[in-house]
């Protein structure tokens, strides 16, 4: 082997190391645009899921307030029941009073 087959032996050495080279700097390259692109959609599903979450805390609240508007109604409707359930009870009283009075003044005469 000549001093020349050596040198173009280490010529081509470097060509295809250069070659290696490149295609490692593309493939970081792409590799870094990739990570780029993956990190920007992560961030908006996070945001996504924020805006959800968010969403779904204000709503929770809003039922929550819901549901307690409902707690009290129903004690206000179940207090005025059995004040209406009274009455009745203090009327049919009365009117049972008033039958028995009437059926009394009628068989004693």
């Amino acid at each position: 082997m000549t001093p020349e087959d050596i040198a173009k032996g280490f010529d081509e050495i470097r060509q295809l190391l250069r070659e290696t080279a490149e295609a490692a700097d593309q493939r970081a390259e792409e590799a870094a645009r990739r990570s780029a692109e993956i990190d920007r959609q992560l961030a908006e599903m996070a945001e996504a899921a924020d805006r959800r979450a968010e969403e779904a805390a204000r709503r929770s609240a809003k039922i929550d307030r819901q549901l307690q508007e409902n707690a009290q109604q129903m004690r206000e409707t179940n207090r005025r029941f059995q004040k209406t359930q009274r009455l009745i009870r203090k009327s049919s009283l009365k009117t049972d009073r008033k039958i028995r009075e009437l059926t009394d003044l009628f068989t004693n005469q």
